[in-house]
């Protein structure tokens, strides 16, 4: 059984693959907190703002 360059090659890139696609989940996962966090504060003032008119 030999080791090809080849296969060398994209098992070395696989980590790499493998974290990225963590990062990008994480990244999703806190832009969506900090949407909803903004949608959150803007219906809580509209709501303020409406009662005071």
């Amino acid at each position: 059984m030999s080791i090809t360059s080849e296969t060398f090659l994209v098992r070395t890139i696989v980590p790499i693959g493998v974290g990225f696609c963590g990062v990008m989940l994480v990244g999703t996962g806190i832009t969506k907190l900090v949407d909803e966090k903004i949608k959150l504060k803007n219906s809580l003032l509209r709501k303020k703002m409406t009662e005071i008119l």
